[in-house]
């Protein structure tokens, strides 16, 4: 019987039964070097080319660069495009925060366009667990405005190029009962190359060679920032902001308890003896105090729910002199902002790492 049932798949001695289950231990064996290694990641080679405002190509460069093996403590800022245009260059940071921290301390902002939950924690999931690291992740209404659907279907949603993550498959099964395509590194080398990535088949098996990145020219305004004066008008804002209310105020209404729950596990999941997570509040335009006064009671239910201060750097209202010059449009900082944020950031993130206190702090 047992002959018959499995006969479609040459089972039909014992020889060919061991076979079969050495073929599914090298497939296996396979996959996890994929998806444990950076072989995945065909941008982390020198040889591939990228310019400034290349968003997904320079995030998969930033990651092969930074999450290497060995080297100093990380800080990991994750986000959508506000977060990525939040900071000075990595360069800058890091050398500060290693000079005031007195250790090696690498500080690297992978925001990125429209970067989904999900992605922000595959991300995440790529950082090797023997360095020292502090995950900051960026929140806001929009990014707070999703539930369990939102989180299965982009599953199947790679713009990145990033490979989902065991883990997020495992919470995603654990607390939705769906289980995702084990096609995920396929998947993702196909987007790499659609974005412009050679590579040659040995890539896919011998992790490519990264090389650090450069730091930029003007440290202000880094080659993943793309927003740049002349910043929009007031009645543009007003116009973005109304929008904002007539198309995400409700969602994040009627679907931020779910989010808060997707981001505490998160939290649960990479918070740990050598890591910490911690989440931002970054700064708005004045004319976005229309969407705020609508939402206030909600977000800060939902700072809240997350930890409260304790686990949240809320960076609204600490930059008295930011003004709406520094905003190019209702959320994104040009450069004039960034510098005016820089020291309030760097703060906040010194606190977090428990460099310690000086003088000016």
């Amino acid at each position: 019987m047992l002959v018959r049932r499995w006969s479609w798949l040459l089972i039909e001695t014992p020889a060919r039964a061991a076979g079969f289950l050495t073929a599914v231990a090298i497939l296996a064996a396979l996959l996890l070097r994929l998806e444990l290694g950076q072989s995945w990641n065909l941008y982390a080679a020198g040889t591939q080319v990228t310019k400034a405002g290349d968003d997904y190509q320079l995030l998969l460069q930033n990651v092969g660069s930074a999450f290497q093996e060995t080297g100093g403590e990380l800080v990991v800022l994750l986000g959508g495009s506000t977060i990525r245009e939040l900071t000075a260059d990595d360069a800058l940071l890091s050398k500060q925060l290693t000079a005031w921290c007195e250790r090696d301390v690498q500080f690297v902002n992978l925001g990125s366009s429209s970067q989904s939950f999900s992605e922000s924690w595959d991300i995440a999931a790529l950082v090797p667990e023997n360095r020292k690291r502090l995950f900051i992740v960026g929140i806001n209404p929009n990014r707070l405005g999703f539930d369990d659907d939102s989180v299965m279907t982009e599953l199947s949603h790679r713009p990145s190029g990033i490979p989902v993550s065991f883990s997020l498959l495992w919470n995603v099964a654990l607390h939705t009962g769906h289980v995702g395509s084990s096609e995920r590194i396929i998947s993702a080398i196909a987007r790499q190359e659609r974005l412009g990535a050679k590579w040659r088949l040995r890539d896919v098996f011998v992790a490519p060679q990264p090389v650090a990145r450069k730091p930029s020219e003007d440290s202000l305004q880094p080659d993943r920032a793309s927003y740049r004066e002349p910043v929009w008008t007031h009645a543009e804002k007003l116009r973005q902001a109304n929008a904002y209310i007539a198309t995400r105020v409700t969602d994040f209404r009627n679907r931020y308890r779910a989010g808060v729950q997707w981001y505490n596990r998160f939290h649960d999941r990479f918070k740990g003896p050598n890591s910490d997570v911690k989440f931002v509040v970054p700064p708005t335009d004045k004319t976005f105090d229309k969407v705020n006064e609508l939402i206030s009671t909600d977000f800060l239910n939902a700072i809240r729910l997350l930890g409260g201060e304790s686990r949240t750097i809320d960076l609204r209202n600490r930059v008295r002199d930011l003004d709406t010059k520094d905003f190019f449009d209702t959320q994104h900082l040009v450069a004039k902002g960034r510098e005016k944020l820089h020291p309030v950031f760097f703060d906040a993130v010194t606190r977090a790492l428990g460099c310690p206190l000086r003088a000016s702090q």
